[in-house]
């Protein structure tokens, strides 16, 4: 099936025919995160920007940044602009205040998962959770995950996991949200000459792993399922059954 003026418009509206890279930071800039965690979230947002940056730069991949920030409400504060998204940010440190509304964030970010707002020649899009993992309504941010994970479909691939959901937690946080967050990835653990399956959920001192993550999946076969050959790492938006 050929695309239609509408999504050919969509690939060359950013005047580039590169592959496009979708990163979409979620923050949480609630009450719970004021002192010290803030000052994590910011410092890590600061090295986070640098490293996606720089790998879309040397992988010669068109890079689109987002950035919602969760407290009373979840809204945009990058990126904004018909949600094309931006291609570098310059970072300016967030305050602390409110509660988390993390599930509405969730949503904002899953309304973005669709090819209205993502390239035809999109690879999988990267959403990023910064928190301590404190939502003001667990259950619901547990059905907005959902919501979530559900948006990207293809028949060709139904179980496969189509959004890489990686998960950063400030000293403290809750791990049981941020691990039902996050996808699953695999890595080789230190001293293994195996894959080894494990969420993607780190600690803020450890957001360098996000350039060997972007890395993998701008170049080679990383998956969140081992089954390579079976996951694409480019997402085809020019199928009819993607949202």
């Amino acid at each position: 099936m050929g695309m239609d003026d509408s999504l050919k418009n969509a690939i060359f509206e950013t005047g580039s025919t590169e592959p496009q890279l979708a990163v979409t930071f979620l923050l949480n800039t609630s009450e719970s995160m004021r002192g010290e965690k803030i000052s994590e979230l910011n410092k890590a947002m600061e090295e986070a920007l640098d490293d996606v940056e720089e790998t879309a730069l040397e992988r010669e991949v068109s890079l689109r940044l987002r950035v919602i920030e969760f407290n009373d409400e979840a809204k945009w504060i990058c990126g904004t602009n018909e949600m094309n998204g931006l291609e570098h940010i310059d970072w300016k440190p967030l305050a602390a205040s409110g509660k988390a509304a993390a599930a509405d964030a969730l949503r904002l970010a899953a309304g973005l998962m669709s090819r209205k707002y993502l390239s035809t020649r999109n690879y999988k899009p990267v959403v990023i959770l910064i928190t301590d993992g404190e939502s003001n309504d667990p259950a619901d941010t547990a059905a907005a995950v959902n919501e979530l994970k559900e948006r990207l479909k293809s028949t060709k691939y139904p179980k496969v996991d189509k959004i890489i959901r990686i998960a950063f937690g400030v000293k403290g946080a809750n791990q049981t949200e941020l691990q039902k967050f996050a996808s699953v990835g695999c890595f080789f653990e230190d001293g293994s000459t195996e894959w080894e399956k494990v969420p993607l959920v780190f600690s803020t001192d450890k957001v360098w792993l996000l350039k060997y993550i972007l890395e993998g999946i701008t170049v080679s076969n990383y998956s969140p399922d081992p089954g390579f050959d079976e996951d694409p790492v480019m997402v085809d938006l020019s199928e009819d059954t993607w949202i």
